[in-house]
């Protein structure tokens, strides 16, 4: 049986495309599964939630499907609310994603946490880097996905504006870029030989 990867988030895990309010044709998770053809990759990104949503839902979104692997990114919904929630304090996102990360490693699934994707709102850094901090703390392999967009958005000569047409949603073709940039940290830290 193939292995397992849960993807799971709020909506750019989804894929949400805020222009147009539907699912882009490319969601990072759709994307990953082509470039790791040997594992199932599932999608539970929920537009909207708040790290407090995904852990009231755990079980469902993550635990009754056995994976081997869990690609966490949550954080733009807990910085800058949502229509789920009011915004959380840092404290309580941190602590939210701290139980989230002991509950999957209970259960011996191998954690990847990623770190918001930039957005118009200054909050959601903040939020990044103390994830960063977190993550080091609890021993939990990080991407910093919001420095890996950014980069790309300089490198095309582009702006947030023309990357995130509503501010804080990615368009298709970044959702694929994301998706890269995803894949090569799976790749160095679980498929090494």
């Amino acid at each position: 049986m193939n292995e397992i990867i849960v993807c799971l988030g709020d909506s750019i895990t989804f894929g949400y495309d805020g222009v147009t309010k539907s699912q882009v044709d490319s969601p990072y998770p759709k994307v990953l599964q082509e470039l790791q053809k040997d594992k199932n990759v599932i999608n539970s990104g929920r537009v909207g939630w708040q790290s407090k949503q995904i852990l009231q839902n755990i079980d469902s979104l993550v635990i009754d499907k056995k994976p081997t692997y869990c690609i966490l990114m949550l954080g733009i919904n807990d910085a800058r609310g949502s229509s789920k929630g009011l915004p959380l304090s840092k404290r309580k996102y941190l602590r939210n994603m701290e139980e989230i990360i002991d509950i999957l490693k209970q259960n011996k699934i191998k954690v990847l946490l990623a770190t918001p994707t930039p957005v118009r709102n200054k909050r959601v850094q903040y939020f990044g880097e103390a994830l960063v901090k977190m993550a080091i703390e609890k021993n939990v392999i990080v991407i910093d996905t919001f420095a890996g967009i950014n980069t790309l958005i300089n490198c095309n000569n582009q702006t947030i504006t023309s990357a995130l047409p509503d501010g804080v949603h990615l368009t298709n073709d970044y959702y694929k870029e994301l998706a890269y940039i995803i894949n090569d940290y799976f790749a160095y830290y679980f498929e090494k030989k």
